[in-house]
């Protein structure tokens, strides 16, 4: 593993680490991180499913920059 590589995978860790610990709206930090780590290597409007997707944020998101999403979240 390069330096390069190592630091590109701390910066995404530490974008993760902030938006778990965070108690605010993350969405934009969740967005941030699948940036860098899926979106890039998807063609566009790929079909994206989000398990557990809260109130749908994240999806919003998603929709706005093209991909087609289904998200789904089940609340007992």
């Amino acid at each position: 593993m390069s330096l390069e590589m190592s630091l590109e995978n701390r910066e995404t860790y530490d974008l993760v680490a902030l938006a778990y610990n965070s108690g605010t709206e993350t969405s934009d930090i969740w967005l941030a991180c699948l940036d860098k780590i899926l979106l890039q290597h998807l063609p566009d409007k790929a079909r994206i499913l989000d398990l557990c997707c809260g109130k749908g944020e994240l999806v919003q998101k998603l929709l706005m920059k093209g991909y087609k999403v289904i998200g789904s979240s089940l609340y007992i």
